[in-house]
């Protein structure tokens, strides 16, 4: 029993090493009773530390020689299983203790320890809130709640009742236990948003640690912080020096800045830089800090906020959700990194920068951690936060619905506002970022002088063409970078702004006056910017603005000079890389050069991103054979790069190297390829006419993600099946490729409903809803259900009641279904929209034609054709109209007016398809066949120009019949080369070469069957006449 009660005193005074040897003997020899209190005790003693091999059992099996009598050997066996990750096991294990010692408070702290790790808020404050009725004054219960309560949102009124009586409860239950004081100053602190309330308890908590435990270092560092907090900058900075640990020379040189100490402070980071080997997280914001104040490079600003960043990540690592978590978050630390990491980031990033893209990615990890875990913080919104970061990153979907989501929650704040402005900016939608900023704008007026709302105000402006308004807006914003250069002292809302966008400012300004002409004032910008920033790090940005301005005087040479004084090695060499290759292909059209560039820059450096840009290059000077080997290259850097992988697939079919396509899409599928390059490969077996193949495979993928329900395969379902209606569309199987539609309509309409749901931008969904509503019109309408395919379109509409397109569609329906009234509004609306859309404006005027309203259909046709004089398809139709009006002569000015208007009438041949019309109505059918000839050479208009023709060669006079009375298509493609024969059997004999020449060329039809019978007419022969007139009578009662 000695012993036992030796080994207690040990583990109580915190020495479990000591304590071990002298439980082992107990165990072994003792009673039952006593084996079973020291396998309890040992059990912890191997979880508290010797428990560090997480493949261990050993505590585990001393819990097992005891019975579940006593509450620690439940407690200790939830411990094991948390201790491993196993929280699920643990909450189990507690949920029994709950059940065997339903009053025993611990047991409820413990589960709520646990659902806390588990993320449950609400269950961890059933928890507390059973623990709290157990025992009035359980202090865990109150911090717990108080970290809900700042971490996930609540009132701050409500914040600051609770805390006075968790410091109440602490003072009366714990009033010696400065540990307790201490560590629940620093989470709170850390977690109240510097909000002066919260603060002042959490500076009592901290006295009143010190108060207890005066030398203690940490103690008073942490003292020295709540001092700080609440911008007690002396008497934090005399208790930093007094104390000295790792915490305090943080928090020193905070003190040192804070108080505007620059010189002081930065002497002093070097000094701790060459006595410490591994800096902290805050000593490596701080340096970074202090760069920026210095106005330092932003790559060496980044670079220090990457390390600070990483290091601070790493001691978050594997910790649950819990006080050691929340005392490490600090979410201060990464709003602080937050701020002066976007200010030093450009807004579009070359690919080639990878460095800052890690150190994006960094930031991303940090703000998304401080999101989930604190999403009703006080100090700051982690929405926009981590928004900039998706824009950043160029997620334009998950930026747009992050903002959405704050301005929804937080309407008054203009800063999301200014945000989503940039955010459209980038995606070219003027209207809606110009909208933004008028909100922001309405918000709060002072936002007139905020830089960011005028630079992105100044591209607007600019975008649109109104390049004085920018310049005019980029000053402004000039006079509050500069102010003291402008003596502009009034100003509200100045920020500091980095001089990586004051650069910008200058090279945007430079721009502008180029693109103005205004050389003058283009040379005083880059003086001024020259004196400026000739010494700092960021000066090579000017000289892209030095070149442009070059390249504006026509002085290409200068400006490759320029861009030629940026070294590899400095941190914009890629981009001038990028410059100079531009000048060179579309200035000196030298496409050798171009590629030169970005081969030298995958000398310099061959990277994927510079291997993909060289790729690129090929393309564009269409040389895809050589750019499949740059993205081969770049491929085996990261083999799993999806656009990579879909880049070479789309270059090899540039290539018209199919098969090499199929085998290297089939091989980048089997190696675990994503679903966008099996649908890549699907689309394009359907190029090439493998066709079972297509089906097959699309039916295998619809097949494989039977039953899933996220967006990105809904998706790729959706879009599968379409092309598996083109598929079946092409094999001519209408039914199913009707029914793979309509299995894709209803897909998109769950698309549609879960981005309603989720918030998030649902363009591209709606944009495809449109297209497949108007497939199924199309196929609605092949089969003659007018009803359906009208039922469809309007559809479409409600996705974009703007389309043209589809309004005219729906005409062309009416007209088909005889509801000329509802055609005709479709046609006046397109027309209200745009009053010279020529497809509009020709169905009016045909609509007028078959009429009978001769004069509106003139009227139209020639208020088209004063728009297009050459429209060439309007001038035949106007041809017809002012025959049956008797006023050939207008036809004869208006073929006139598009001679004079086509740039090259020889080779017009809507041109003499028109004049062959003419010729052949006033009687010329000589010059008619010649100008037919000519026209039936290319498809637009080579199938009527053959019916024209074997009409004049079988009734060269035009006695009985013109051209009005065959049906013909102007629309079919086809063409042929005869000469007409002058006499009558010549005239038959032509003819029927025309019509054999016809129908191989554009297929047997009702057509060509007239003009058969029509041919046995001209003969003059009875049997021919009466084999024309059995035909006939068979045509007229399989028409009836």
């Amino acid at each position: 029993m000695a012993l036992y009660i030796a080994g207690v005193v040990m583990l109580l005074l915190n020495k479990p090493e000591k304590a071990r040897p002298l439980f082992i003997q107990p165990s072994l020899a003792g009673s039952d009773s006593l084996r079973k209190r020291t396998s309890i005790l040992l059990g912890w003693i191997e979880i508290l530390a010797y428990d560090d091999d997480p493949s261990s059992k050993e505590a585990l099996k001393y819990f097992e020689n005891a019975d579940n009598s006593s509450p620690e050997v439940v407690f200790g066996r939830a411990k094991y299983f948390e201790k491993r990750g196993n929280f699920i096991k643990a909450l189990e294990l507690l949920s029994q203790g709950a059940v065997l010692f339903p009053n025993y408070p611990p047991v409820f702290i413990e589960k709520m320890k646990i659902h806390v790790a588990l993320k449950d808020w609400d269950e961890a404050l059933l928890a507390a809130a059973r623990a709290s009725f157990l025992d009035e004054n359980c202090i865990e219960a109150l911090r717990f709640t108080v970290i809900r309560m700042l971490t996930q949102g609540a009132e701050s009124e409500e914040i600051e009742e609770k805390l006075k009586t968790l410091f109440f409860t602490m003072s009366k239950g714990e009033p010696r236990n400065s540990d307790l004081f201490c560590e629940t100053a620093q989470f709170i602190s850390g977690l109240s948003g510097l909000h002066k309330p919260i603060l002042e308890y959490t500076y009592s908590m901290a006295r009143n640690a010190c108060d207890f435990d005066p030398t203690d270092p940490d103690t008073n560092a942490e003292f020295g912080y709540q001092c700080l907090y609440l911008r007690k900058f002396k008497k934090a900075q005399a208790i930093f020096e007094n104390h000295a640990c790792e915490r305090s020379i943080s928090g020193f040189l905070l003190c040192l800045v804070y108080q505007e100490e620059i010189e002081k402070a930065v002497e002093h980071i070097k000094i701790y830089q060459q006595l410490q080997t591994e800096m902290k997280p805050d000593v490596l914001y701080l340096h970074a800090f202090l760069e920026d104040k210095v106005q330092g490079s932003s790559d060496t600003i980044v670079d220090y906020l990457a390390k600070s960043l990483k290091l601070y990540l790493e001691s978050l690592k594997d910790i649950p959700w819990s006080i050691s978590f929340y005392r490490l978050l600090q979410p201060k630390f990464v709003h602080d990194v937050f701020k002066l990491f976007i200010m030093h980031i450009p807004h579009k990033l070359p690919k080639t920068q990878s460095s800052y893209r890690e150190a994006i990615k960094l930031c991303h990890t940090a703000v998304q951690n401080l999101h989930s875990s604190c999403p009703g913080y006080l100090g700051f919104s982690t929405t926009v936060m981590l928004a900039n970061l998706k824009l950043l990153e160029g997620d334009f979907t998950a930026a747009k619905a992050l903002l959405y989501e704050y301005v929804d929650k937080e309407g008054k704040d203009p800063e999301g506002r200014i945000l989503l402005a940039q955010l459209h900016l980038q995606e070219g939608d003027l209207y809606a970022a110009s909208h933004c900023l008028e909100v922001a704008l309405s918000l709060n007026f002072e936002v007139r002088e905020n830089f960011d709302y005028l630079q992105i105000k100044a591209e607007i402006q600019k975008q649109k063409g109104l390049l004085t308004d920018a310049a005019e807006t980029l000053n402004f914003a000039k006079s509050i970078a500069f102010p003291q250069s402008t003596g502009n002292d009034n100003l509200r809302f100045v920020k500091r702004i980095p001089v990586s966008k004051k650069i910008n400012l200058f090279v945007e300004l430079i721009k502008i006056y180029c693109d103005l002409n205004k050389q003058a004032l283009a040379n005083e910008a880059m003086r001024e910017a020259t004196a400026l920033f000739r010494e700092t790090m960021e000066f090579d940005r000017l000289r892209f603005a030095i070149a442009y301005f070059a390249v504006s005087r026509n002085d290409i040479e200068g400006a490759l000079k320029i861009l030629e004084e940026i070294k590899p090695g400095k941190f914009y060499y890629f981009e001038a890389l990028q410059q100079r290759a531009e000048i060179y292909l579309n200035q000196k059209k030298n496409r050798i050069k171009f590629v030169n560039c970005y081969r030298e820059a995958v000398k310099e450096s061959a990277t994927i991103e510079t291997l993909n840009l060289l790729g690129d290059a090929y393309m564009r000077i269409m040389e895809p054979e050589k750019a499949v080997e740059a993205y081969e290259q770049a491929l085996k850097q990261n083999p799993k790069d999806v656009e990579l992988a879909s880049k070479i697939g789309t270059a090899l079919v540039k290539t018209h190297n199919y098969e090499k396509a199929v085998t290297f899409y089939k091989a980048a599928i089997k190696t675990g390829g994503p679903e966008e390059l099996r649908y890549d490969l699907c689309a394009l077996l359907c190029v090439i006419k493998r066709y079972k193949e297509a089906e097959e495979m699309i039916s295998s993928a619809l097949e494989n993600g039977r039953g899933a329900d996220d967006l990105n395969w809904l998706t790729m379902e959706s879009k599968y099946l379409c092309l598996l209606s083109e598929v079946y569309s092409k094999i001519e199987m209408e039914a199913e490729a009707t029914s793979a539609l309509q299995k894709a309509w209803s897909v998109q309409t769950r698309i549609l409903r879960k981005v309603h749901m989720e918030q998030s931008n649902g363009e591209e969904h709606r944009k495809k809803a449109k297209e497949i509503c108007c497939q199924l019109a199309i196929h609605a309408s092949r089969k003659k259900d007018y009803g359906s395919a009208v039922q469809f379109y309007r559809e479409a509409l409600t996705f974009d009641e703007s389309d043209t397109e589809i309004l005219l569609a729906l005409a062309k329906l009416h007209i088909e279904s005889h509801d000329i009234d509802a055609a005709r509004q479709y046609c006046a609306t397109v027309l209200s929209k745009d009053s010279e859309n020529i497809p509009a404006a020709v169905l009016l005027a045909d609509m007028m034609f078959e009429a009978g309203d001769l004069q509106s259909a003139k009227f139209q046709f020639q208020k088209l054709l004063d728009i297009k004089p050459d429209f060439f398809e309007a001038i035949a139709r106007y041809i017809e109209v002012v025959r049956r009006l008797g006023k050939l002569d207008n036809a004869e000015m208006c073929l006139k007016k598009a001679e004079a208007a086509t740039s090259n009438v020889s080779v017009d041949h809507g041109y003499y398809y028109c004049k062959g019309l003419y010729e052949w109505y006033t009687g010329n059918t000589s010059d008619a066949l010649k100008c037919f000839n000519k026209a039936r050479t290319v498809p637009l208009w080579g199938q009527i120009s053959l019916c024209h023709m074997i009409e004049i060669c079988i009734n060269p006079d035009n006695e009985h019949f013109s051209g009005e009375n065959v049906d013909v298509d102007v629309t079919d493609v086809m063409g042929l080369k005869e000469k007409s024969a002058n006499s009558e059997e010549g005239n038959i004999r032509t003819a029927e070469k025309l019509l054999l020449e016809l129908k191989s060329k554009y297929g047997a039809s009702l057509n060509t069957r007239i003009f058969h019978n029509l041919i046995r007419l001209a003969k003059h022969s009875k049997s021919d006449a009466e084999a024309a007139l059995n035909d006939f009578l068979e045509i007229l009662a399989d028409e009836r």
